[in-house]
């Protein structure tokens, strides 16, 4: 059994209940319940007229916290995969998953000093090709390019736990638009690494980094995320590894305002 799929009594005796009563999309069969309550809830907090829909919103954030690793789990930060957010209940966690999971929690109010947003970027950071203080996994100095991975580990069974980890370019942007959501500042080294990544590889005619003969796998995931991250950075212009000024926002989106100083 993995670490994270142990459940300490104070989730466990909740896990059934929660699934039914959180959420319409928690209580799907579906197992990528994470990705069903974070897309409905934000949905659902837009609609919401006069506060219809402030109880269901509260329930579906609760259940989003549950599937949460953490003490719950037994874990401490020292582990991991700690912070960190699955498809659902038992489920190892991954970087996309808990992008989805604090766009959530940020569209629906919930406070940036929230211990959410504390733990979870203790595993954003184990996510990223860049070893320091906040990965000393033994593959994040292997590249150190900045760039993030979708997952680092596939538990006990990972026949190469320690080898260099490619990232690419949909998954640095939810590591740094995550990073930003944990009210991390540009001017720290895992943004500024990441960006440098994006300076050298930017494009919006494929998700760079992808394998060869990968097509255009996510590609409309990376262009959706490209432009949340660098909205949450307020980052108007990206200037490439040639030096040629890219102002994304106005190019792709005419009438988009400046970002605030």
């Amino acid at each position: 059994m993995t670490r994270w799929s142990k459940r300490r009594s104070n989730k466990s005796s909740r896990s059934s209940t929660s699934r039914a009563a959180t959420s319409p999309a928690a209580a799907t069969t579906s197992r990528q319940t994470n990705y069903l309550t974070t897309v409905n809830v934000v949905a659902l907090k837009l609609a919401n007229r006069a506060n219809k829909y402030d109880a269901v919103i509260k329930r579906a954030i609760d259940y989003l916290r549950m599937l949460q690793l953490d003490e719950g789990e037994e874990l401490s930060p020292k582990d991991s995969t700690y912070g960190g957010v699955g498809y659902g209940l038992k489920s190892r966690p991954d970087l996309s998953a808990v992008h989805f999971f604090l766009e959530a929690l940020i569209e629906t109010g919930v406070p940036k000093n929230d211990p959410a947003f504390k733990k979870a970027v203790i595993y954003v950071s184990r996510c990223q090709n860049f070893k320091g203080e906040h990965n000393d996994l033994p593959w994040a100095g292997k590249l150190n390019d900045g760039t993030f991975v979708y997952l680092f580990t596939e538990g006990k069974d990972d026949a190469s736990p320690d080898a260099a980890k490619p990232g690419y370019g949909s998954m640095t942007f939810a590591g740094l638009k995550s990073l930003a959501d944990c009210s991390v500042p540009n001017d720290d080294p895992r943004m500024k690494k990441g960006l440098e990544w994006v300076r050298k590889r930017y494009s919006v005619d494929t998700n760079p980094g992808r394998p060869a003969g990968s097509g255009q796998n996510a590609y409309y995931y990376y262009l959706d995320v490209m432009a949340k991250a660098l909205e949450s950075m307020k980052i108007d212009e990206i200037v490439d590894a040639d030096g040629e000024r890219h102002d994304w926002a106005r190019r792709y989106c005419p009438g988009a305002p400046k970002s605030p100083a």
